[in-house]
């Protein structure tokens, strides 16, 4: 038996409540548990605060737990010097732009374990971090979901995910505003679509690389939102086209301003919660089809929800993964809103066709895509044994944005003076972009 503290953020508290919980994250707990660990969940509803803040109360309760490993998505977790001893799986569920304390993590790199979700990502990894290809290790996408076949589908189209919109795209609309020559907008555009293929990059390495000199440069402030906000204007666009079709889009923060201009989108949007993986669940099973946009920032893989779908009644439609083809699964498939429109009118005519499809996606799932698979593998990566004939349990640490926090790195620097010219040009932009530099980093 182990005791492991996973740790990540819920970005679902402030839409519904402190028992709402991803289905991913809630059938990996879960799994972990049934193998016979104990599991303390730290997670958190402010993502900026969470690395560097805590009550004495929270810290006390994890020093008891005493972890012997710990699993943390996109390292959202404290990089002090008491829990660097502890193994550390870093579990990439995002991308490396959502890592938390990027900075550090080359300095950390033989401290952690790393863990992707999309075979791309090894590649960022290692360029970014310069971590050794052995402490990577790629995990086949899993799920908890079931399909229920005396389930009626009573919905044609089903869509859950956010928009990704809810806050506007202020780095671009400065940039309009400036007075552009023609130039600095053909660049601009072409910096834009070069981005779109790698959104690990700042923009101003596009410049360089392509030798484009412009009077202005087009810039983002932080990559992790632009690309979201580039996905998300994707994805409207996706959805809109097949809105008449019967669609229902279930997700949060759908009561944004922004989405004034997508009529359709708001007459889609269903109210009712999908906030863990019973209504995630049951959502899929009642649906026909399921759809999938990617995220800029998927090179090769696919949200986690695609899991979900492919073990659902419902059809899954996505947009086109390098990752689908590796992994076995023949899904319909688009790279444009005219072939997801053409796919979704057909595959709704034809219920054997959507049968045959699902039936084959179930079989690859059972045998390579539940919980298990993760665990065993992880496992066998930091040779710590997951598994147990003694029963584990469960325990939260619920993290709101009103508790009380105390700075929890007080002592000593955790490394030397760092020379600014030897860093990385993410590292660069990073410290540029950073309100406090080094003082909350390495204080």
């Amino acid at each position: 038996m182990s005791n492991i503290l996973v740790s990540f953020h819920n970005f679902l508290f402030n839409e519904f409540n402190a028992k709402s919980i991803p289905s991913f994250y809630e059938t990996f707990i879960n799994g972990l548990s049934k193998a016979g660990n104990n599991v303390l969940v730290y997670q958190f509803e402010d993502f900026k605060k969470n690395r560097r803040y805590c009550s004495e109360e929270t810290r006390k309760e994890i020093e008891d737990f005493n972890p012997n490993l710990i699993i943390t998505f996109n390292n959202q977790f404290w990089s002090n010097p008491e829990y660097l001893d502890i193994p550390r799986v870093v579990y990439d569920v995002d991308s490396i732009n959502n890592y938390g304390d990027l900075i550090n993590m080359e300095y950390l790199k033989n401290k952690f374990f790393f863990v992707t979700n999309q075979k791309a990502a090894n590649e960022y990894i290692v360029d970014k971090i310069k971590v050794n290809r052995s402490r990577i290790l790629y995990i086949k996408p899993f799920t908890g979901v079931k399909a229920d076949s005396n389930i009626n589908t009573s919905l044609n189209l089903a869509f859950l995910g956010s928009h990704w919109l809810w806050d506007d795209f202020k780095d671009i609309l400065n940039f309009s505003k400036e007075n552009l020559d023609s130039e600095s907008r053909k660049y601009a555009l072409y910096v834009l679509s070069e981005f779109k293929k790698n959104p690990f990059d700042p923009l101003e390495n596009i410049y360089k690389e392509h030798n484009l000199v412009a009077t202005s440069h087009l810039f983002f402030n932080d990559l992790k939102i632009a690309s979201a906000r580039l996905s998300g204007i994707k994805r409207l666009r996706y959805l809109t086209s097949v809105a008449d079709l019967g669609l229902e889009i279930r997700g949060i923060k759908y009561n944004s301003n922004l989405l004034i201009a997508f009529p359709e989108i708001l007459l889609s949007h269903s109210n009712e919660e999908v906030n863990n993986l019973e209504t995630t669940q049951n959502f899929f099973n009642s649906s026909k089809i399921a759809l999938n946009t990617n995220h800029y920032q998927a090179i090769s893989g696919f949200s986690w929800r695609v899991c979900d779908i492919l073990a659902s009644n419902a059809c899954l439609v996505s947009e086109y993964s390098r990752d689908f083809k590796s992994l076995g699964f023949n899904v319909p498939c688009f790279t444009n809103s005219y072939d997801l429109r053409k796919i979704c009118k057909e595959l709704l005519k034809n219920s054997e066709m959507r049968k045959e499809i699902t039936e084959k996606c179930h079989e690859i799932i059972e045998k390579e895509h539940r919980v298990d698979n993760a665990i065993d593998a992880i496992e066998s990566f930091t040779h710590l044994s997951l598994h147990s004939k003694s029963s584990g349990y469960v325990k939260n640490i619920v993290i709101r944005k009103n508790e009380p926090y105390t700075f929890i790195n007080k002592g000593k620097a955790l490394f030397p003076k760092i020379d600014k010219k030897n860093l990385s040009n993410i590292q660069r932009l990073y410290l540029r972009l950073s309100r406090h530099y080094f003082k909350k980093i390495f204080r």
